[in-house]
């Protein structure tokens, strides 16, 4: 996969994986039904979040699950960062504050800050406070975006171009965090609680396929660790530092066949599933060691 398209895949739509795609199993869940099915009849509940008119994506959710954030275009094609909050049993939805008619919000603390961009082209990382207007974030005006937050809301990561980065504060400027190879692409995606764990994805080569990596260590001195020997990306994080995402292994497909994966602690389990549809199953795999 080519750097533009892998980019495209996994920070411009955002993707998120389908619990359709998943199946039925909880991988990675509660100790008690790691590699089991839940019992018959036990499925997601799915509920329609309002729109301002038109089309909406919901990008990120709070450890309640009482705010979403994600964007929303109204009925004139302008697209606004919103929020989705429930209150008495519904969800409400309203606009971040921004004074343009382009920006997105990626991800929300447990505070309810979000995190995403504003503006078009360049855009910037912004930071909205639940009681007031949304900050630029860093100290430098370069095309940035901010992919999430961590639930305590003390760290943000996200990247400049595709160069990794991770902000301590509103006001600091970016650290940037260690790619796999310097100058090579690699983006960050996820964190967990307290800012500890970051995880994301890295190439090895310019212009090449993208790895599922995380960053670990204390500020300014954070190290990257490739998860794996198999292409992909990390997409998610809870406050444990546990991983979710996406590899693609060999199958007589062209291009592979892609595996949604989620890493618990240092164990690796993941789903199996063939395309168009078929079997789903939860498998128990090897580790995944440092």
């Amino acid at each position: 996969m080519h750097m533009r398209i892998a980019i495209a895949a996994a920070i411009g739509s955002i993707v998120t994986f389908s619990l359709m795609e998943m199946g039925p199993e909880r991988v990675g869940g509660a100790p008690a039904m790691q590699g089991r099915k839940p019992p018959s009849g036990e499925i997601a509940t799915f509920t329609k979040l309002p729109s301002l008119g038109s089309n909406a994506e919901a990008h990120g959710v709070n450890e309640a699950g009482t705010v979403v954030v994600g964007h929303s275009f109204d009925r004139g094609g302008l697209r606004y960062a919103v929020t989705w909050t429930l209150r008495n049993g519904s969800w409400v939805i309203a606009k971040l504050p921004y004074a343009g008619k382009a920006a997105l919000a990626h991800g929300v603390s447990n505070a309810g800050d979000a995190v995403g961009y504003v503006g078009s082209s360049p855009r910037y990382p912004a930071l909205w406070h639940p009681a007031s207007g949304y900050t630029t974030l860093g100290c430098a005006s370069e095309a940035v975006e901010a992919l999430a937050i961590s639930p305590d809301g003390l760290v943000i990561v996200g990247h400049i171009g595709a160069r990794p980065v991770v902000w301590a504060s509103s006001s600091d400027c970016a650290e940037s965090l260690p790619p796999l190879v310097p100058g090579v692409a690699a983006v960050a995606r996820a964190v967990n609680g307290d800012g500890s764990i970051i995880g994301g994805l890295a190439a090895r080569v310019p212009q090449s396929t993208y790895w599922p990596v995380r960053w670990t260590g204390p500020a300014g001195a954070r190290q990257i660790e490739e998860l794996g020997t198999r292409p992909g990306y990390v997409l998610g994080a809870n406050a444990a530092g546990d991983l979710a995402g996406q590899v693609t292994i060999a199958c007589a497909l062209e291009g592979g066949c892609q595996r949604t994966v989620m890493v618990c602690g240092w164990r690796l389990y993941r789903t199996r599933h063939a395309r168009p549809a078929g079997l789903v199953t939860s498998i128990r795999s090897r580790r995944w060691s440092a």
